[in-house]
């Protein structure tokens, strides 16, 4: 059938990929750390459902620039785990010594606006937002329009986990951050504002290619 053509390359990367795995006693993912980021939620479900090896270990870069090094260089880190969200996961697609070996849908923690539980959201404009690329777009929809692009100063950073520290760090107003990652800090006095929502990501599994 020709819907059949549609999921066809997944079932083969996966099945591949469980033949790789089969009869490993260890393998080491690599992705974006802090512990707390959507990248690492992403790895753990993967780690739990791929099946065939005993031991998992993650490894966790501050951005994935250095993971991609990482990969390329170094023999002790067998895969690494980038959202196709992340604005230069063409340059892991694009390497001639790496292949895409697995891809697979996982939904994001919810994300939303972070600030401190003191912070008067109208006492000054702009606004300093910390946020990684990924979703600095999103500001003023989680502001439901209250938030306008002409106020907002965007302060960049590696992950939401890191946003989130910007605003402990008294860098930023607010941080665009998930879940996970406020629940990690939740007992250092910040808040969520206005909505919260998330979306479901196509997650890509790099390997070294076998020569």
């Amino acid at each position: 059938m020709t819907e059949d053509k549609i999921v066809e390359p997944f079932i083969e990367q996966y099945d591949d990929i469980r033949r790789f795995l089969s009869g490993r006693n260890k393998i080491v993912i690599g992705t974006m750390g802090p512990e707390s980021t959507s990248s690492v939620q992403a790895t753990k479900y993967l780690c739990e459902n791929i099946g065939e090896v005993e031991h998992y270990e993650l490894r966790l870069f501050p951005d994935f620039k250095k993971l991609l090094t990482a990969l390329n260089n170094d023999s002790s880190i067998d895969f690494a785990l980038v959202p196709s969200a992340y604005e230069r996961v063409t340059n892991f697609f694009w390497n001639i010594n790496l292949e895409n070996c697995l891809n697979f849908i996982f939904p994001t923690p919810k994300y939303g606006l972070v600030c401190k539980e003191d912070f008067a959201l109208n006492q000054k404009l702009p606004l300093t937002v910390a946020t990684c690329h990924a979703v600095e777009n999103i500001i003023e929809e989680l502001s439901d329009g209250y938030i306008k692009e002409k106020d907002v100063k965007r302060l960049f950073t590696s992950s939401t986990t890191t946003a989130l520290q910007e605003v402990l760090a008294g860098n930023a107003d607010l941080a665009v951050t998930n879940e996970t990652s406020f629940e990690a800090y939740k007992d250092k006095g910040i808040k969520f504002i206005f909505r919260k929502f998330n979306t479901k990501i196509l997650w890509c599994l790099f390997k070294r290619k076998e020569h």
